[in-house]
């Protein structure tokens, strides 16, 4: 099972989930997030295990391109009206595509989605609200993540804490699990301690 810990500014927090074996490490490229950091401090933040992720949010394809060369990031995980075209053209294999379960009317819609961006992206990561992420909120139509075909890889997100994964893990079964707000001390900084427990959890339950 995946581990991710998105919101990454400090280089200390980055060797801590190196250590103890986080899988992916998110850095947040939307300037207006309260977790924004610079390509060109990524871009010194050396990993050895755990794969870089940029977190886009409607950058256009050649700015995607540019700071994920600079900052040497080995996956794009996008936010916005990304098309399947964009996913290939960026390179699907390291695609992570979001969506908001809650922002569909039916399931019908929701599984189409998920059938026409299937052969483009290497993982969906379903985030809470209906846009955006990094707030704290749970996903609330949770029965949607109960019909995804077996197949398709995913990671949740969504206010996810050491407190609440073991509850959410008896009712939904995903690739891995995408952890922020849950384990900081403030938007941006990380408390290890609930990293470390996360990650426990997690162990656990496989």
């Amino acid at each position: 099972m995946i581990l991710k810990i998105c919101g990454l500014t400090e280089y200390k927090d980055i060797l801590f989930c190196e250590e103890i074996g986080v899988d992916l490490v998110g850095f947040i490229f939307h300037p207006k997030s309260p977790r924004f950091i610079s390509p060109e401090k990524v871009q010194n933040f050396s990993c050895k295990k755990a794969l870089k992720v940029g977190v886009f949010v409607n950058h256009d394809r050649e700015t995607i391109k540019k700071i994920a060369k600079q900052a040497k990031l080995d996956l794009i995980q996008l936010h916005g009206p990304y098309s399947v075209e964009d996913c290939r053209e960026l390179g699907a294999s390291r695609i992570i595509k979001v969506l908001w379960p809650d922002s569909y009317d039916n399931k019908k819609s929701f599984l189409n989605d998920l059938k026409k961006y299937c052969g483009a992206c290497r993982y969906f990561l379903f985030d809470a609200g209906k846009k955006g992420g990094g707030h704290g909120k749970e996903i609330s139509a949770l029965d949607y993540l109960k019909i995804i075909p077996k197949h398709i890889k995913w990671l949740m997100a969504g206010g996810i804490s050491p407190d609440n994964i073991e509850t959410l893990a008896k009712e939904i079964s995903p690739t891995g699990w995408d952890v922020n707000s849950g384990v900081e001390i403030s938007p941006g900084k990380k408390d290890q301690k609930l990293i470390l427990n996360v990650l426990k959890k997690i162990k656990e339950m496989r």
